[in-house]
C-alpha cells in the first residue's frame, strides 16, 4: 500500500530509556514499534502505537498513513477514512493518503469515489503503479473496459512483471471480445509467474469462455494445485465441465458475482436474446389457484420480472436476492413491499414470517440438493399455502450440474420431495424455459411446478 509498510525498529531507540526521551523521541519510538507490529501482522497493537504516537506528535502524515492501513485491516473503515483525510489535511502533496483513501472506499464498495481517489494519487505521482492498477480493477468492475485497459497498460509500463495487472487486463480484453489480446496477455502472465493461481485461474476461465474445455480443465486444475482464492468457484466450474461429483449448490460468491455483473443487462438479454418465458408461464399455472390479497415471498427475485406478475394478487410482496445490484433494479420498480438481501435458505430458516405463497422462478438452477429448501418452505407456508417454482429438467437420478453451470433436476426427485414434505401436486408441466446454446437443440426445457401444502 504505497509507502505504508516502510520502516523498522532502530536499535538506538531500544537503548535509551523512555523516561529520558523527549515527546518527539517517544512519538518516533511508538511509530517504529507500530511499523514492527505491522510487519508481524499485529494490526491491533500497531494501531494503538500509532494512536499513542499521534497524541505526542499530532498530524504526522506517515503515522496517519500507517494508522489508516491498520484500521483497514481491522475492518474499521470509517476510522480509516478519517485517518486518510487527516493525512491529506497535513500533506496534500503526498499520493499515499489518496491511495489509502481509495482502498478504504473500494472496501466499502464506493467504487466511483475510489476511482477518483486513485486518480488524485496519480495526478500527484504519475509513476505510482498501484494507483493505476487499482483504478483499472475498479473500472473493469464497472464494465468500463476501454478505460480499464488504458490503466493496466500504464501499470505494466511502470511495473512490467505485475501479474495481477496482466490478469485483469486479459479479463478486460475478453469482455470486449478481443480474444487474441486476452490470450496473449494471460499466456505472458503464466510464463512470468508459473506458480500464480490467479494467472492459471484467469487463463482457465478464458478458455472456458471460448469453449476450449480441455485447455480450461488443465488450467483450472493447475490453479487448484496452487491454492486459489476462488477455490469453490473453480471446483464448481470443473464439476460442470467434467461431470465429476457436483457440490450441493453453487458457491455464493459465484452467484453474487454472476448476477452483480448481469444486473444492468439482465432483462434485455433474457427477454430479447434468450426468449425467457419462465415468469410468464409459471404465473399462468399459479394464477388460477392463488387467492387475491395473498402474502407472497419471491425467492431469488432478481430485477422483479416475476414480482411484476405476482403484484396483481399480492397484499404484501417480499423479494429476496443475493445480489444487491439486482435488488437495486427491483427496488426501482416499486412493486415490492420489502426487499431482503440474503441467501434464500438463510432467510427462510431465520425469519419467522409466514406466507400464503412461496415462489422461486428460475432459482433452483443454482441449488442441486433441495431437501432442506423444501423443509424451510413448508415451515414458512400457512394452511394450504402454495409453493410454485421452476427447475431445468434432467433425465437421470436426483440432480446434475450441467455444462452451463446450472443444475437440472429429475421429475422423480421433485415428486419424492413433494411427497416427503406433505405437498399435493397441482401442476407438473414440462415446457420451454428459454434458449440455451449449451443444450443440444439450443433450447432449455424444464418443469413448471405448483405444490400445495396439505395439513
Amino acid at each position: 500500500m504505497g509507502n505504508a509498510f516502510k520502516g523498522h525498529l532502530g536499535t538506538s531507540i531500544q537503548t535509551k530509556s523512555v523516561q529520558n526521551m523527549s515527546a518527539q523521541e517517544q512519538a518516533k519510538a511508538l511509530f517504529l514499534s507500530g511499523i514492527e507490529q505491522i510487519q508481524q501482522e499485529n494490526y491491533s497493537s500497531a494501531s494503538q502505537n500509532f494512536q499513542e504516537s499521534l497524541k505526542l506528535a499530532p498530524g504526522r502524515p506517515s503515522t496517519l498513513d500507517n494508522l489508516s492501513v491498520c484500521l483497514m485491516k481491522l475492518g474499521k473503515f470509517e476510522e480509516a477514512e478519517q485517518a486518510c483525510r487527516a493525512s491529506l489535511a497535513a500533506d496534500e502533496a503526498s499520493p499515499t493518503p489518496w491511495f489509502n483513501l481509495g482502498l478504504v472506499q473500494k472496501s466499502i464498495e464506493k467504487n466511483e469515489e475510489a476511482i477518483k481517489s486513485f486518480q488524485n494519487s496519480i495526478s500527484i505521482d504519475p509513476n505510482f503503479p498501484d494507483s493505476w492498477n487499482y483504478s483499472g480493477m475498479l473500472l473493469g468492475t464497472l464494465k468500463r473496459h476501454p478505460e480499464a485497459i488504458a490503466c493496466f497498460e500504464r501499470t505494466l509500463i511502470l511495473a512490467p512483471d505485475n501479474v495481477e495487472a496482466m490478469c485483469w487486463l486479459s479479463t478486460s480484453f475478453s469482455e470486449l471480445e478481443f480474444y487474441f489480446s486476452a490470450l496473449a496477455t494471460i499466456e505472458k502472465a503464466v510464463e512470468i509467474a508459473p506458480e500464480s493461481a490467479l494467472a492459471f485461474s484467469t487463463k482457465g476461465k478464458l478458455h472456458q469462455k471460448l469453449n476450449q474445455n480441455e485447455e480450461a480443465i488443465g488450467c483450472l486444475k493447475r490453479a487448484l494445485e496452487l491454492n486459489p482464492v476462488d477455490r469453490d468457484s473453480i471446483e464448481y466450474s470443473l464439476a460442470a465441465m467434467t461431470g465429476q461429483t457436483a457440490p450441493a449448490r453453487a458457491p455464493v460468491d459465484y452467484v453474487v458475482g454472476l448476477f452483480d455483473d448481469y444486473a444492468d443487462k439482465f432483462e434485455t438479454h433474457l427477454e430479447g436474446t434468450l426468449h425467457y418465458q419462465t415468469p410468464r408461464v409459471l404465473f399462468q399455472h399459479l394464477d388460477p389457484v392463488l387467492k387475491a390479497d395473498s402474502d407472497i415471498i419471491d425467492l431469488g427475485c432478481g430485477t422483479g420480472l416475476m414480482g411484476a406478475l405476482l403484484r396483481k394478487k399480492a397484499k404484501t410482496l417480499v423479494g429476496v436476492d443475493l445480489s444487491r445490484k439486482m435488488l437495486d433494479k427491483a427496488g426501482e420498480k416499486n412493486i415490492y413491499d420489502l426487499l431482503i438481501f440474503g441467501d434464500i435458505e438463510g432467510v427462510l430458516s431465520n425469519r419467522e414470517d409466514s406466507y400464503d405463497a412461496v415462489i422461486a422462478a428460475d432459482v433452483f438452477v443454482y441449488l442441486g440438493e433441495l431437501a432442506n429448501t423444501f423443509l424451510s418452505v413448508k415451515a414458512r407456508l400457512r394452511g394450504n399455502g402454495l409453493f410454485a417454482f421452476s427447475v431445468e429438467s434432467f433425465d437421470g437420478d436426483r440432480f446434475q450440474l450441467k455444462p452451463s453451470r446450472r443444475y437440472g433436476h429429475s421429475a422423480n426427485y421433485i415428486r419424492e420431495l413433494a411427497k416427503m414434505n406433505g405437498f399435493a401436486i397441482l401442476t407438473f408441466d414440462r415446457d420451454l424455459l428459454r434458449m440455451e446454446a449449451s443444450e443440444p437443440d439450443g433450447k432449455a426445457f424444464g418443469y413448471y411446478v405448483v405444490l400445495q401444502k396439505v395439513e
